[in-house]
């Protein structure tokens, strides 16, 4: 959001550091080397890696998020009400230390089920799988009925709910890792305080990322040269070819929500 390179390199040092250090690919501890079987841990550290992913183009993130995610949903779900406990079905304990809550309220921090399905609808915007919207949308209709209850708690919980009610705002940026240019404007889109923000940064190599077709088929036909496309639900804009294109149609957007 500042343009902060430190803190940018700081922020994927720590990650590097948790996935090294983590004893197994789709978990994290709570502590180097301590207990692990946490929701929490869990679905922050897969919001992290989406991030990282967003912000270096790196297909290596995503792929983490995936795996971790997976697991939470093999190893947290409550198969008969619904939503994630906030420890491992396989995590023991003496005497209350085994009991399992689904937490929805944020206290003060972001609950691990509102937390949960932000990134289940991410996941979903991103490599356009359509079990990780059915997941999303099942962890609303989890706690659908103590919405009103939660007040201010609910904040995160809502967020995930604008999610899967309104379409995300897609920037998607095309161009080689080294182009100055398509740096540029992914710096740019990262900048953007958009809503349910998406950015795709698409380099020539393949990853799990998935982009609509008309956005597919836009870009395909710049050639591998730097491209900015941004999309509201299913309507997009004509490719930016330039930074100043791409500044001026994402200051216009957050004028006037026009796409032009």
């Amino acid at each position: 959001a500042l343009d902060d390179g430190r803190a940018r390199e700081h922020a994927l040092a720590t990650l590097r550091r948790m996935r090294a250090e983590s004893p197994e690919a789709d978990a994290v501890p709570h502590t180097p080397g301590g207990i692990g079987g946490l929701l929490d841990d869990q679905v922050h550290t897969a919001a992290a890696a989406l991030d990282a992913y967003e912000s270096t183009g790196d297909a290596a993130w995503l792929e983490w998020a995936l795996a971790i995610m997976s697991r939470v949903w093999r190893d947290y779900l409550d198969p008969e009400a619904g939503g994630l406990f906030d420890a491992s079905r396989d995590r023991g304990g003496e005497g209350l230390l085994p009991a399992r809550a689904r937490p929805i309220q944020d206290a003060p921090t972001p609950s691990g089920n509102g937390t949960a399905g932000i990134v289940a609808a991410r996941l979903h915007a991103h490599t356009g799988d359509a079990a990780w919207d059915r997941r999303a949308q099942s962890l609303a209709e989890a706690f659908a009925g103590r919405g009103a209850e939660l007040g201010l708690h609910g904040a995160t919980y809502l967020v995930a709910v604008d999610w899967i009610v309104n379409a995300p705002t897609r920037l998607v940026v095309v161009g080689p890792a080294d182009n100055p240019v398509a740096a540029a404007m992914h710096a740019r889109a990262l900048r953007l305080p958009a809503a349910r923000r998406v950015v795709q940064r698409i380099g020539p190599e393949p990853s799990a990322a998935a982009v609509p077709p008309e956005v597919a088929g836009m870009l395909a036909a710049a050639a591998g040269m730097p491209r900015g496309v941004l999309c509201a639900g299913t309507t997009c804009s004509t490719p930016a070819a330039s930074e100043a294109e791409w500044a001026g149609l994402l200051e216009r957007i957050l004028a006037t929500g026009d796409l032009g």
